[in-house]
């Protein structure tokens, strides 16, 4: 199978390694630039078609508006002789192309359907079987593109000429239309029988819905996407590339070109290369520009797809009209053909006519203005004087910071940054410049962590900018004025949508998948007028909660440390819906304590432990001593408050859950030398026997007193700090003394051992892990 074509499984596409092409260069290595997803028949002739909705909800499939599918139980495709095939009706179908080069494009044009058809038997035989690098991509793909084929060649694109593999488009987008649209109702065949390769010109689909294109015999395809995070850019080149431009959202269509790589490439717009083979197939994004080369000749089925939960008019898009160029384009009479207000536009012609609201009386935020409340509101939307309603698109976004689709995005960054092979951390002082150079380098990653990192280090950086000389910083940096006033605006921009309210940015939207289909230019296109009124709409306690959440998470990534949440555990798998108030006291930050708890009239029965000195008083806190401070020896002291340089990071570590992970300044240098103290394990002290089956209470046995007998238990249950999180190994590197028991490097987990019976026989440390496998057995 080709390196490109990494075997399919249902690995999640963000546990996979993914090579960010830079845009303006060839791939420069071996690694897969696209996610892979196994599929099975089924999800193809489903209307529901749950896979698909799974991979476009993943954060690489986003990142790169599309994804690699390998399918494992497709029928073969059928044995037809030429003379049983159905003759292309040229009226429906494209039949004959041809291809000019002009400048960095090429122009693909349709030759109309006189010339003669010849059928070759199918299935097509394979194409070559190899190991295709990107960069082997790359070169294939631009070598045709700067030599394409010449004359007229045959590729059959329109309504299928013979039976072959069920596809359903999904009943919403079955459901569009007066009829069957062929192609986005019904599927659609693409058949080159040139006998070398062909293009395909760069497109989106219809009304931004999904596409799915299946490779059903013969040589490979190429596909090529842009990054969806491109497209507003990149359309802005295109205008200025083509002055005489539609003013739809399909023009790019309309101009029926292909672009060489390098031009993608010199104008910085990021993209990616996925090699598909028979049985393979790859699946779109909304709003993803993709083009084809194909290998040869080959026979793909492809349809569109659309599922229930997607708007009735995609936000943003406009749709064509009858003085569009083409044969093929769909307006907004054929997409939403119930609505009198659309005809009546698409009849007029008028694109800037709007659809007019009904009066409304009453304050309710669910009444006017925006769109129905929907099942994923969690939080009440602040009232407001209904004499002077904020616009629609401001009360959009308040309507998705409240959303429980925000909440789960803010869970996910939490998730992301503790993921266990995640070392994020930025090595440099706090006011260095070369800080901002390497955060922006490590956060333009394929994830939605790195992009809200990226928005979070551009607003830092106009904070630092806003506050030093920019032309020294920029000479620091080695970064052109271009891009230094790039991510200036951006930082600023955020800064002044998040400013009043500090961790607001953790609940802004960071793709354009969410039930509101807010994007990234909804923020940066509000004015100072919708800036005024969406502070207004979020001074309540319900934002200063979430902000609260927001910042403590902001601050554990500027170096200090990690902090706990309440709605961790609870917030996966709620047993019931949680109320507003729940949801709220969930998202608090847990602020951990700072001395143990020590309540004794909650325990007004507190034995005396019977190894406690008859000279020492009681009743008496448990861990005070009359021999003073056990690290310093003094009576009173400081020790507790100390400042430790690191603080550990909160990782998850598989079937063991959270855990703590040693951080240093760089990676690979020790974080805590042997005889260091990390820190200090707090709780509530309760006498000993009090938990017995716990595992948050700890057994506390004094060095000072002669006996093994505990003379308490610190409950780390329900008050306590990250140490609570430490896991066990019976080969630890920490126990909870004052001193270190080895040296912690940078990245490694931290563990102490509970005692060699707190587990009995079914320890499954790592350490123990490691003795069965030496010893040929097999771990549970």
């Amino acid at each position: 199978m080709p390196a490109n074509d990494m075997p399919a499984n249902d690995m999640p596409a963000n546990d996979m390694p993914a090579n960010d092409m830079p845009a303006n260069d060839m791939p420069a290595n071996d690694m897969p630039t696209v996610p892979v997803f196994s599929c099975c028949y089924q999800d193809l002739r489903s209307p529901i078609k749950d896979r698909f909705n799974e991979i476009c909800g993943d954060p690489y499939a986003q990142k790169y508006g599309l994804a690699k599918l390998q399918f494992g139980d497709l029928p073969p495709c059928p044995v037809i002789n030429p003379g049983s095939i159905n003759r292309p009706d040229p009226r429906v179908s494209s039949l004959h192309f041809s291809y000019e080069r002009t400048g960095d494009f090429i122009t693909v044009i349709e030759r109309g359907g006189r010339q003669k058809l010849t059928f070759p038997e199918l299935p097509h035989p394979e194409g070559e079987k190899r190991n295709w690098s990107p960069k082997e991509l790359w070169d294939v793909v631009e070598s045709t593109l700067e030599h394409p084929p010449s004359g007229i060649v045959c590729y059959i694109i329109g309504t299928p000429l013979f039976n072959d593999i069920e596809m359903h488009p999904g009943d919403k987008l079955k459901r569009r239309g007066t009829g069957e649209i062929p192609g986005v109702h019904t599927p659609y065949i693409y058949w080159n029988i040139s006998g070398g390769p062909t293009i395909t010109i760069l497109h989106r689909e219809d009304g931004d819905v999904c596409s799915f294109n299946v490779v059903r015999s013969g040589a490979g395809k190429v596909v090529i996407a842009i990054e969806p995070n491109d497209n507003k850019r990149f359309e802005q080149l295109m205008r200025k590339e083509c002055t005489d431009a539609m003013s739809c959202s399909q023009f790019v269509r309309h101009l029926s070109c292909a672009p060489l790589l390098k031009k993608l490439g010199t104008w910085g717009i990021a993209y990616h290369l996925a090699h598909i083979g028979p049985d393979q197939g790859f699946l779109t994004l909304p709003g993803t520009y993709h083009m084809v080369v194909n290998l040869g000749n080959n026979l793909a089925m492809a349809i569109n797809f659309e599922d229930n939960t997607s708007p009735n008019t995609p936000q943003g898009y406009k749709f064509c009209i009858s003085q569009c160029p083409g044969r093929h384009h769909i307006t907004e009479a054929q997409w939403n053909p119930s609505n009198s207000e659309v005809r009546k536009r698409a009849a007029t012609g008028d694109r800037n006519a709007r659809l007019k609201r009904k009066k409304t009386s009453g304050c309710a935020a669910n009444d006017e203005p925006g769109p129905k409340e929907t099942d994923d509101q969690v939080f009440k939307i602040p009232s407001f004087n209904p004499k002077d309603p904020p616009l629609g698109h401001v009360f959009r976004l308040i309507k998705g910071i409240f959303s429980k689709a925000s909440i789960d995005q803010f869970q996910l960054l939490v998730s992301y940054k503790r993921a266990p092979d995640n070392n994020f951390r930025f090595d440099d002082d706090v006011d260095s410049v070369s800080r901002f150079a390497k955060r922006l380098a490590i956060v333009e990653q394929n994830s939605i962590f790195g992009t809200f990192m990226l928005r979070f280090t551009q607003s830092q950086l106009a904070r630092m900018l806003d506050s030093t000389k920019r032309g020294s910083i920029r000479d620091a940096l080695g970064w052109k004025p271009k891009q230094l006033d790039h991510y200036l605006n951006r930082g600023r921009k955020w800064n002044r949508i998040c400013d009043p309210y500090n961790g607001l940015l953790c609940f802004l939207f960071l793709t354009p998948h969410n039930p509101y289909e807010i994007s990234h230019d909804d923020y940066h296109n509000m004015d100072e007028d919708d800036i005024k009124a969406f502070h207004q709409l979020l001074d309540s306690d319900v934002t200063r909660s979430l902000c609260a959440a927001g910042k403590a998470f902001q601050d554990s990534l500027k170096g200090a440390g990690d902090i706990e949440f309440k709605w961790e555990t609870i917030h996966e798998a709620p047993t019931t819906p949680l109320s507003e108030d729940d949801m709220l006291s969930h998202l608090q930050p847990c602020q951990p304590i700072t001395e143990n708890v020590h309540n004794p009239a909650k325990y007004p029965e507190w034995p005396r432990p019977s190894s406690w000195p008859e000279e020492w008083d009681w009743p008496a806190n448990p861990l005070e001593g009359a021999t003073g401070c056990d690290r310093c020896k003094e009576m009173a002291c400081d020790c507790f408050s100390q400042q430790f340089e690191f603080r550990p990071c909160i990782k998850r570590y598989g079937v063991k859950g959270l855990g703590l992970q040693a951080t240093a300044r760089s990676h690979g240098q020790i974080a805590y030398r042997r005889g260091a103290v990390i820190g200090y394990l707090f709780g509530e002290i309760v006498p000993a026997g009090t938990y017995t089956n716990d595992r948050w209470a700890l057994d506390f046995v004094r060095s000072d007193v002669d006996d093994e007998e505990p003379v308490c238990q610190l409950y780390c249950g329900l008050e306590s700090n990250s140490f609570r999180l430490l896991n066990h190994d019976c080969s630890p590197v920490a126990c909870f003394i004052e001193r270190k028991v080895s040296d912690i490097y940078d990245g490694m987990e931290i563990t102490v051992s509970y005692g060699k019976d707190f587990f009995g026989d079914g320890c499954s440390c790592e350490t123990c892990k490691t003795r069965m496998i030496t010893h040929g057995l097999q771990p549970e």
